[in-house]
């Protein structure tokens, strides 16, 4: 689907009862607030992004089923407010660039899903930290917390 020109797209899927998007071009969006609220969705969510994307608030609460979310720039996120709330099959996530405290608590990220997560969020040495919550995932206890404290995030798992 190419949005590319679309510059807000909050609500974008909010309670559709579609269980497939495929991918999804979003790159000059400000906000996919509420964007994919959808409990039927059942295929991974693919954005093409930019840094333009700043609030995310709600985007894919209660996307239960979805197993994989890719952003392309997480870089410009600044309200992550009930991202992935809800999201419990949520088993990959790409969020690069990400420089925003957010929270994947109750998904179901393994160890190497959470390396890579944290591998390709910001370094934000010299910056303020900024805090990651990856409680209660599979890979939680045994996932390298050193990625992300070497890059001044906080860790809590």
């Amino acid at each position: 689907i190419d949005l590319r020109a679309a510059t807000n797209t909050v609500g974008l899927f909010q309670s559709s009862p579609i269980k497939q998007v495929g991918s999804i071009n979003i790159a000059s969006s400000t906000s996919i607030s509420y964007g994919f609220m959808c409990q039927e969705l059942i295929s991974p969510i693919i954005l093409t992004t930019s840094a333009l994307l700043a609030d995310c608030s709600y985007a894919f609460y209660s996307c239960a089923n979805v197993p994989e979310i890719s952003l392309s720039d997480a870089s410009g996120i600044t309200n992550t407010t009930g991202m992935f709330s809800g999201c419990n099959r949520l088993a990959k996530l790409r969020l690069p660039g990400m420089r925003t405290s957010f929270s994947v608590a109750g998904c179901n990220m393994g160890a190497a899903a959470l390396n890579t997560l944290f591998g390709e969020m910001a370094d934000l040495t010299g910056f303020p930290s900024q805090k990651l919550t990856y409680s209660s995932n599979p890979g939680a206890a045994t996932a390298d917390a050193s990625i992300l404290t070497a890059k001044n995030w906080v860790a809590a798992s």
